[in-house]
């Protein structure tokens, strides 16, 4: 089936053309959402689970934060901007990562109180606040990940069609419909740096480098740890 406007198979985790239909809107809602650049500090959060190598534990754990939040909002806990994405990326030497993106604007403690309940590992920056920071941040985090039919669709069982996309109030009720890629502003991206082939090839080879040094860390791990539990 051939994806176009009026015509989606709305496979996002294993349809590219579906993919970019979901990135551009949901960068739509939230440009529209943040037309008036929210007050207070920009923060970005990437928020994993200390246990590796279950997904659906993992996804389960996440989503946990993920109601935290959105009952949080519903009882005005946390009345600042924010919008999020819970994200699951694969990759061949650390296996399924799923996390979730979260971008917030003014005071973060409701947040890290929530935080706080669970074992996870979280990542936070502080940014600039300024509209091309965000809507970059935005972009990054609703992209496509190339995960393939198959490990596409074992996230898809996992998720059990619950919202990927948490979010303030802001972003609610704006009836975004599908977005064609003239219809968005690239004017945020910044120019991507020329890279000459001895350059990308160096970066390759360290790559390639750091993997096989991780590979064999936890190689020695785990027959340390086989030692122990036969000892």
């Amino acid at each position: 089936m051939i994806c176009e406007i009026g015509r989606r198979c709305r496979k996002h985790l294993t349809c590219p053309d579906c993919a970019r239909s979901w990135q551009r809107k949901e960068f739509k809602t939230f440009c529209e959402g943040t037309k008036i650049q929210p007050d207070g500090i920009l923060t970005y959060f990437v928020i994993k689970t200390q246990r590796r190598g279950n997904l659906f534990y993992s996804v389960d754990e996440l989503y946990k934060v993920v109601d935290d939040i959105r009952e949080a909002v519903k009882r005005s806990r946390i009345s600042s901007v924010f919008f999020g994405r819970l994200e699951v990326s694969f990759s061949q030497s650390m296996g399924f990562n799923p996390h979730l993106n979260l971008i917030t604007f003014g005071d973060v403690t409701p947040f890290l109180e929530i935080l706080m309940r669970y074992n996870l590992s979280v990542y936070r920056r502080i940014k600039e606040n300024d509209k091309n920071v965000s809507r970059s941040i935005v972009w990054y985090m609703c992209k496509y990940n190339n995960l393939g039919y198959e490990k596409g669709e074992i996230v898809r069982t996992i998720l059990n069609k619950r919202q990927t996309i948490v979010s303030s109030r802001h972003f609610k009720n704006l009836n975004i419909g599908d977005v064609s890629a003239t219809d968005v502003d690239y004017s945020f991206l910044k120019p991507c740096p020329i890279r000459y082939r001895e350059e990308v090839e160096l970066r390759s080879n360290y790559a390639s480098q750091r993997r096989r040094e991780r590979e064999a860390l936890i190689s020695k791990i785990e027959a340390i740890k086989k030692l122990y539990e036969t000892a």
